[in-house]
């Protein structure tokens, strides 16, 4: 939402509540607006910072999934149907190309 709301220059209320929401309760939507800004702020200073270790290639001091205290988790992509399409299709353009240089 602080995404949205920098890049359209329009209050994180606005799209979330909508007009006639603001109209009844302005404090909830001023409240809205200085949460979602002071945390959107506050997880881009922290996605900023890097860990100096005097090398050329700096790393990054915080992940966002720290920053969200949460757990990040592996998918095994190989057990997928897309992975299974991919892997048939990588068949097939072998089998064709194996045909043309045989012939």
């Amino acid at each position: 939402m602080y995404l949205t709301a920098k890049d359209s220059h329009r209050s994180p209320a606005e799209s979330f509540l909508g007009p006639d929401r603001i109209r009844r309760q302005p404090w909830l939507a001023y409240s809205l607006d200085r949460f979602i800004t002071a945390w959107g702020r506050y997880l881009e200073n922290k996605l900023q910072e890097y860990e100096d270790d005097g090398q050329q290639q700096r790393s990054p001091r915080y992940s966002l999934s720290e920053l969200l205290c949460i757990e990040a988790q592996t998918v095994d992509y190989s057990q997928t149907p897309l992975e299974d399409r991919r892997r048939n299709w990588e068949a097939q353009v072998a089998a064709a190309r194996s045909q043309t240089t045989s012939k």
